[in-house]
């Protein structure tokens, strides 16, 4: 599988513990994941109001990624580096998407750790620190960096929760926003499915969910 050229195997990460403390290792982003390693990530949801109440984005993964190709997830999903704080960390949204965000815009959420295992041996172990961002503004004003999203879709809480909890085969009626290399904007109709989007345990995505409807109700 092809490393996507946004990622960095040298960046260094935080060695934690299974219970997110940490152990004073800093190993590089590559034998984190080699070695499965627990490490930290940040994770912001964007909430917005839409036509039928309160919407999640959800960004769709470069198909050059290591883990998850071309998958649906958080609107920001990225590695906290070795020493950075929350603060520091949300230079994830501006890489990922193109604006600035302020730590104090942020509704933090429980944390949630997460294992995945894939087929090429890698084991991503994550602490996830969680945030909702409440953010209503068309996509289309968005620019995400095409190195790691190819397209942004603005998904209504309550059926992306009975997608998740498999009440629903599919979400039809869905636009995804895509900008080219030229910075032309595309709206593509899209269907999700629940395979289409990157799998989490323990009822994450449904609290977030909640979560995001209590907000975007204030």
């Amino acid at each position: 599988m092809t490393m996507s050229p946004s990622i960095d195997d040298d960046e260094p990460i935080d060695v934690l513990t299974p219970d997110g403390l940490p152990t004073g290792i800093v190993k590089p982003r590559a034998l984190i994941h080699r070695d499965g390693d627990w490490h930290r990530c940040v994770f912001v949801w964007i909430v917005r109001a839409g036509p039928r109440g309160p919407e999640l984005v959800l960004q769709r993964r470069s198909r050059t990624k290591v883990t998850w190709p071309s998958r649906f997830d958080a609107s920001v999903a990225g590695h906290v580096r070795a020493g950075e704080s929350r603060r520091d960390a949300l230079r994830e949204v501006e890489e990922e998407l193109g604006f600035a965000v302020h730590e104090d815009d942020l509704v933090l959420q429980p944390p949630h750790a997460e294992v995945h295992r894939f087929e090429n041996g890698l084991v991503d172990r994550e602490h996830h620190d969680v945030a909702l961002l409440r953010r209503d503004v068309p996509l289309e004003t968005y620019r995400p960096s095409p190195l790691e999203v190819t397209g942004l879709v603005a998904v209504p809480v309550r059926d992306l929760a009975s997608l998740v909890r498999g009440e629903r085969s599919e979400l039809s009626g869905l636009v995804l926003v895509i900008r080219d290399a030229q910075e032309n904007v595309h709206l593509t109709p899209v269907t999700l499915r629940r395979d289409d989007l990157v799998p989490y345990t323990g009822g994450y995505v449904e609290r977030l969910c909640a979560s995001a409807e209590e907000l975007a109700a204030t």
